[in-house]
């Protein structure tokens, strides 16, 4: 929760419909910024922060700890509610084709094996090379929009800060490796 200018900002990771931003003005009113979120996995919207900037800054959980829905979302109890839901990322990410095998959660009875590959709906595997495209409403994200003119119709569409990170050595003769952090900030849609 965040207090600017006499409003509260209330982030609500609702695990049944997805995630929204509130603002609730000193009269009580609640206006819904932003709803729609994927915030139906394991960890949620949360964190609103109004920076000097003047824009209102939210954490984007992800769907999964791993980016593979498995086991564990079946017990957190998401799976069954929403079974095609998983994580989504910002930016293309090519996959390598590893997948993950178990007994069919959603229909134990049928003693069937599923494949999962990440960044997909449960039991779906993925294919060395396949692309998944970045997303508007990625999980797992850090997410912007301009707190003055902020309303479900003119809020920017989608996570305003894209990111990603990139691997690579920190000298040409060594094999220790780093990462760093790449972000953009997207243009507001119109």
């Amino acid at each position: 929760m965040a207090f600017h200018a006499g409003n509260f900002y209330i982030a609500d990771g609702d695990v049944r419909v997805g995630g929204r931003v509130l603002r609730v003005g000193p009269d009580g009113a609640t206006h819904e910024l932003i709803k729609g979120l994927p915030s139906v996995g394991d960890h949620h919207t949360n964190g609103p922060v109004i920076s000097p900037d003047g824009w209102l800054y939210f954490g984007q959980g992800t769907a999964t700890n791993s980016g593979v829905v498995g086991r564990d979302n079946l017990e957190f109890g998401w799976l069954k509610r929403h079974p095609t839901f998983h994580d989504r990322p910002a930016l293309p990410l090519t996959l390598t084709g590893e997948n993950f095998a178990g007994d069919d959660l959603l229909s134990p009875e049928s003693r069937r094996q599923v494949s999962t590959g990440a960044f997909l709906p449960y039991g779906t595997p993925s294919q060395k090379g396949q692309v998944i495209p970045g997303s508007p409403r990625p999980t797992g994200a850090v997410c912007a929009c301009g707190w003055k003119a902020a309303s479900p119709r003119s809020w920017l569409g989608g996570c305003a800060i894209r990111s990603a990170w990139h691997s690579h050595r920190t000298a040409p003769c060594t094999s220790r490796r780093t990462a760093t952090m790449t972000a953009g900030m997207n243009r507001r849609d119109r």
